[in-house]
């Protein structure tokens, strides 16, 4: 089949976006369907657009309702992203060869079907931009099979308003198949859609570890500089004097895959890739993190780890996956915790859980693909 996959936000932007599209691409390629990675374009902000941001900023200095300089509330974030974005897009141009970056470049009677991708691709603050065409709003043709899978609201309640509520109702109901990533996306697409879900894994947990090693053995990643990776997406002074007092009591030595946002131009081009990324937790004896997809990996290589949540990005899509694989005793909520948890953890259950979730799955995709009795 030929089948399009939109995925979610720019997959320029984290390394978790990176590898879920991978994962869902290859996993189709794999089963020999033709794949082609549907992507919105990120424009980068105009002179005009940072113009209008340094008068909006310069009022709120004046008010005192902002401290920070414009170079670093503003210069600085996009100047960042701009050296994430060329790591990251070395991975995609290297992995993703067939890609649109609008779905306004397909012709949907060219495919079989549309599958909507998973991360947080209907999280209201991320999917402005291209809402309700994530949706698949854009899809007029009836033959196309139109599929969700493992799609993620990333929170656990609903924050769309009554105009959107409807739109969303009436272009989910279109749908063959929808499935969800978190538990509570199950009862969401119920009670406020009407349309039955199924709770399925992140696209990332559908392929076996070798493929991850393989990909950093192709990149000739060179070994960590330490054994207890760090991984904090908003990191503070308190959790790095927590981490670092945890790792000298149990003899580990701390290494980071990530870079804080940079406050000299130079520090910029020290974001780290998609291989030396996964290269940490092959690495790793112990993984201390804030973030969704370092618990995926965690699990996935079978790495004792400790997540502490970040309630800022939303903490539903952490507790949904520790319930699955009943590791919800790994998740502290105040970061002077990380020493009452022991460093070991027995994954022969997770292990097990991880074999028929992959089924489920696998499953849920070949009977998507065979809804409407389609030929494969």
């Amino acid at each position: 089949m030929k089948i399009a996959v939109l995925t979610t936000m720019p997959i320029t932007f984290n390394v978790g976006g990176v590898l879920q599209a991978y994962a869902l691409t290859e996993v189709l390629k794999k089963q020999g369907h033709n794949v082609l990675l549907v992507q919105p374009t990120f424009r980068y902000p105009t002179e005009v657009h940072l113009i209008n941001r340094f008068f909006r900023w310069f009022v709120k200095r004046m008010l005192g309702m902002e401290s920070k300089c414009f170079w670093e509330s503003e210069i600085l974030p996009r100047t960042a992203m701009r050296f994430i974005s060329f790591q990251e897009n070395q991975f995609r141009k290297r992995y993703f060869h067939e890609i649109a970056n609008n779905w306004k470049e397909l012709n949907s009677s060219d495919f079989d079907a549309f599958i909507v991708g998973s991360d947080q691709i209907w999280r209201k603050i991320y999917n402005q931009p291209i809402f309700p065409n994530n949706f698949l709003a854009f899809l007029h043709n009836s033959q196309t099979l139109r599929i969700a899978y493992a799609a993620s609201f990333g929170i656990d309640w609903w924050d769309y308003d009554e105009k959107e509520t409807r739109i969303i109702r009436e272009l989910l109901q279109r749908f063959d198949k929808v499935s969800v990533r978190e538990i509570s996306g199950v009862d969401i697409c119920k009670n406020y859609c009407g349309v039955e879900a199924q709770q399925v894994l992140d696209p990332t947990m559908l392929l076996p570890k070798e493929d991850y090693i393989n990909l950093v053995r192709i990149a000739n990643e060179p070994h960590s500089e330490g054994d207890c990776l760090e991984y904090f997406l908003d990191s503070s002074s308190e959790i790095e004097c927590a981490v670092a007092d945890f790792e000298r009591k149990n003899g580990l030595r701390g290494f980071s895959v990530n870079v804080p946002l940079p406050r000299k131009w130079e520090d910029a081009q020290q974001q780290v890739s998609v291989e030396k990324w996964l290269r940490g937790f092959i690495d790793a004896k112990m993984v201390i993190a804030d973030s969704f997809h370092a618990c995926v990996f965690s699990i996935i290589f079978n790495k004792p780890f400790i997540v502490f949540a970040n309630k800022d990005r939303g903490i539903c899509r952490i507790e949904s996956l520790l319930t699955t694989f009943g590791l919800t005793d790994r998740l502290i909520s105040n970061i002077n915790d990380i020493n009452k948890l022991p460093l070991n953890v027995d994954f022969t259950k997770a292990n097990n859980i991880l074999k028929e979730k992959q089924q489920e799955a696998f499953n849920f995709l070949n009977s998507s693909l065979n809804a409407r009795n389609h030929n494969t």
